[in-house]
């Protein structure tokens, strides 16, 4: 915060301070996309920083995680507080991608001119290249259907009181 102040002379013997106060506003960090559900393919993220008209970018920087919790300087708390991992911040100079499966978090750190700090992060963002099958069974040990890890059903099983299938259903 900043405070600047002007010394009006209204007469020789009347004088008044005003006092106004500038923020420098810190802006803010969009990542498109925000997040991604399950998809086989590689992700790629763009950092947008949107800043006001006082406080300007200095520095962006970002840091790929399987945590989700607020980057603090060189190593990542996660919400839980059971666990840390170490993260690497590199220079953010245009789109990011991942490629390795997994749920990851893109974390950002940024700085604008009057030192003012934007931390924060995105996702999850989830990659499966190999896919893999949910099944779910019935008491008696059936296959009833194969999902997605999105959730999606691929095929549900029907069976007779005699444990018998009856329909297979390709959804």
């Amino acid at each position: 915060m900043f405070i600047l102040s002007w010394l009006l002379l209204f007469s020789f013997f009347n004088t008044s301070i005003v006092k106004a106060v500038i923020y420098p506003g810190s802006g803010s960090i969009i990542a498109t996309p925000g997040q991604r559900d399950w998809d086989k393919t590689d992700v790629t993220v763009n950092l947008i920083y949107h800043g006001d008209k006082i406080g300007h970018l200095l520095t962006l920087q970002y840091a790929w995680s399987k945590s989700a919790g607020e980057a603090i300087e060189w190593e990542l708390q996660t919400e839980s507080n059971s666990t840390s991992e170490s993260i690497v911040w590199q220079p953010y100079t245009g789109a990011v991608t991942q490629s390795n499966d997994g749920i990851w978090y893109l974390h950002y750190k940024a700085v604008n001119t009057f030192k003012g700090e934007i931390k924060g992060y995105y996702g999850p963002y989830k990659i499966n290249e190999i896919t893999t099958y949910l099944y779910e069974y019935n008491e008696l040990g059936q296959l009833v259907k194969i999902k997605l890890p999105t959730g999606e059903t691929l095929y549900s099983y029907e069976y007779d009181n005699n444990g018998n299938l009856i329909t297979k259903t390709k959804n």
